[in-house]
């Protein structure tokens, strides 16, 4: 028996830290992970990108987007986005360093949709960014919600 192709997704990172970035985009390369992978390095870029993703005739919003930005630019960057209801519905999940108790409560005060800590090792963030890709997050990680669908609970 055959196994079915995982439904593939659309990601956006928002990743302020270039050694990141160019981590993350050697852990796209991975083959047939995305429809589409785009990594942007500020709060504004990404911004900009997602208001000509919605403005485009043939739109390509992210099925999920991963945010890693210092607190107060999450912060803002969510009130932005959540008040935007072209927007409001994708899930967003932030890095975190570690799965503290006072993390995970400021990824939900911030209106994160979940999270996710960051890995160790460069296996190990290519494996979280497969797992994202084909399964969205897990039980877990949301905010009472299932980030895969697309919802959000508070």
């Amino acid at each position: 028996m055959q196994e079915q192709p995982f439904p593939k997704r659309t990601v956006l990172i928002i990743e302020e830290n270039p050694d990141y970035c160019e981590l993350f985009q050697e852990a796209i390369r991975q083959p047939d992970l995305t429809d589409e992978t785009n990594i942007m390095p500020s709060m504004e870029s990404a911004w900009m990108f997602l208001q000509a993703a919605q403005t485009s005739p043939h739109p390509r919003l992210p099925h999920l987007i991963l945010l890693d930005l210092e607190p107060e630019h999450s912060r803002r960057f969510l009130r932005r986005f959540r008040a935007d209801p072209g927007l409001a519905s994708i899930p967003v999940a932030m890095l975190v360093s570690s799965d503290d108790p006072k993390d995970i409560h400021a990824c939900h005060t911030s209106g994160a949709n979940g999270y996710v800590v960051k890995p160790d090792t460069f296996d190990e963030l290519a494996g979280l960014i497969a797992d994202l890709c084909r399964h969205g997050l897990g039980p877990q990680q949301c905010f009472g919600a299932s980030l895969s669908k697309g919802e959000r609970t508070p």
